[in-house]
């Protein structure tokens, strides 16, 4: 039976334990929790993660970006750093990820 509500990523290469963890944390704080776990092989090593399906378009199947997709961009950035997910120094206009 598929479960349309869910994605799975798989590792195809063992992923370290620290960076998996993060990833999950961070899907988690961004799209609430629950929403992300790691996949567990027979021997406890990490082979993937179950996510909630997000609602959208792939970019797989986009062929060019829309017109207001620059509009999007920095609104995600806004959301993210208000998430705590970004730094922003201002005066090096950089952005830097906390993980």
């Amino acid at each position: 039976m598929e479960n349309t509500t869910k994605v799975l990523k798989m590792f195809t290469i063992s992923q370290s334990h620290e960076e998996v963890t993060s990833e999950v944390r961070c899907f988690n704080q961004y799209y609430g929790a629950g929403s992300a776990e790691k996949i567990y092989g027979d021997n406890r090593d990490i082979i993937g993660i179950r996510m909630d399906k997000i609602n959208g378009e792939s970019l797989l199947n986009i062929s060019s970006l829309p017109a207001q997709a620059e509009h999007a961009i920095y609104d995600m950035f806004e959301r993210l750093e208000k998430k705590e997910f970004f730094l922003l120094i201002q005066q090096k206009q950089m952005f830097y990820m906390i993980v």
